[in-house]
């Protein structure tokens, strides 16, 4: 429905803007701001007229065929975490991707998910991204992909700084915004191993094409997990 770009020039703090919105009498409309690039703003918001809002479910509405002025946002400031995951031991296998999950522990709001390029041959990687404001705690979750087989590939982080199992019989420790949230040492847990081999029925000969075989371990009870 159109929308505009500005930019807040440097040595200023702030830059006026203008929409069109389509003659709808019965549409309404949200203004949202989007930021782009490595800042410490939190790069979304919407306007409400008790002020700019991270949750989209707190806009104050506009209704079209209405001229609005004075319709002003301001910029949110928000929290960075920032660390490193590391693989103990050995190098990553091949190129994976480890994603970060923080949400809300009460209501599992999603607050923030961000993505980084674990490459062959290394053994670790930084993150950094961003939380929205007002947030008192959080949950942080890890999950790396393609993981490396003798290493759980999700966990939850503690304040202690540790990962801890996905064990979902076990508490998730919450941050706050007082912990500290940068420098965050994120290590995979290895995995305790099953090896064995699977044969074919006694007195088969050699097999006489491919057989593709699949290795699977299914929890026996509640306490389960993978």
């Amino acid at each position: 429905y159109g929308g505009t770009s500005v930019t807040i020039a440097e040595g200023q703090n702030s830059v006026a803007y203008t929409l069109g919105v389509p003659p709808t009498p019965h549409a309404s409309w949200r203004v949202q701001y989007s930021l782009y690039g490595d800042t410490d703003y939190y790069d979304q918001g919407y306007y409400s007229s008790s002020g700019t809002q991270w949750q989209e479910e707190l806009t104050t509405l506009l209704t079209g065929s209405t001229e609005y002025s004075d319709v002003d946002l301001t910029v949110l400031q928000g929290t960075r975490v920032s660390g490193t995951l590391r693989l103990p031991e050995v190098t990553f296998s091949q190129d994976s991707r480890v994603y970060f999950y923080a949400y809300d522990p009460t209501s599992s709001l999603n607050l923030a998910n961000s993505s980084f390029r674990v490459t062959q041959g290394t053994n670790q990687v930084a993150f950094s991204f961003l939380l929205p404001p007002e947030e008192t705690s959080f949950n942080l979750k890890y999950f790396v992909w393609p993981t490396e087989a003798t290493y759980f590939n999700t966990g939850y982080l503690t304040t202690a700084e540790n990962a801890v199992l996905s064990n979902p019989c076990e508490p998730e420790a919450a941050f706050t915004m007082n912990s500290s949230l940068t420098g965050l040492d994120v290590t995979l847990v290895k995995a305790p191993s099953i090896n064995g081999t699977i044969s074919l029925p006694a007195g088969e000969g050699p097999a006489a094409t491919d057989i593709p075989i699949e290795l699977d371990k299914l929890p026996a009870d509640a306490a389960g997990y993978y």
